[in-house]
């Protein structure tokens, strides 16, 4: 007699399972949850924010200069044309 098949959510549950219960502990938990905050995961991560905030501000900086130019451009229009 054949037996029904698995439905997949216990699969999918038995292996999600697995992996939580071989996972090393070191995985689970950054430098700093360990008392060792000069790790270099952490500077990467300060980096990283340094980073995107520089990003964020040169984009913003840069479409308002633009704004500004457009403005200008639209208030002198044969200013620049000579």
């Amino acid at each position: 007699m054949r037996q029904p098949p698995t439905p997949r959510w216990k699969l999918v549950g038995l292996l999600f399972l697995s992996l939580v219960v071989l996972t090393e502990l070191s995985v689970l938990a950054c430098s700093v949850c360990y008392g060792k905050a000069d790790n270099s995961m952490i500077d990467g991560g300060q980096n990283a924010i340094v980073f995107m905030l520089l990003l964020t501000y040169l984009l913003l900086g840069g479409g308002a200069f633009l704004m500004i130019a457009m403005r200008r451009r639209v208030a002198h229009p044969t200013r620049g044309n000579e």
